[in-house]
């Protein structure tokens, strides 16, 4: 039951932290940038240098989310994941345990479905 709680303590802290980490912002600003720049190769009006200065900024930019967003990422994953080791290290629960729980089929889908739920209730939510 132990090793339960600790993989759903794992999964409920990496989502949080990518809130926490902004990953969820720093992925609608790469989206943003994307769009921006498809709007930009469409523009009748500017020139070819007009445009690839353009693309250049937006490249720059989008290479700013991709290593913000991997930062976010690691730093989301690293934190639950160190929890879970201390546990283990004064021998609450095993994280091998933990690991081999949250890579299961079982637990893949449970997850996978109450996350499909929260999203959608939350997205309901929010006008």
């Amino acid at each position: 039951m132990l090793v339960w709680l600790a993989a759903v303590l794992l999964v409920i802290l990496f989502a949080m932290g990518l809130n926490w980490f902004k990953v969820i912002a720093t992925s609608r600003q790469a989206l943003a940038t994307s769009r921006r720049v498809v709007g930009t190769l469409r523009d009748p009006t500017m020139t070819d240098l007009q445009k690839e200065k353009a693309m250049q900024a937006s490249s720059l930019e989008l290479f700013k989310c991709f290593a913000l967003i991997l930062l976010g990422c690691a730093l989301a994953l690293a934190v639950p994941f160190a929890i879970i080791w201390l546990l283990d290290l004064v021998g609450l629960v095993s994280l091998d345990a933990v690991l081999a729980l949250t890579l299961s089929i079982p637990f893949l889908l449970a997850t996978t479905v109450i996350a499909i739920v929260v999203i959608f209730l939350l997205r309901k939510r929010t006008p």
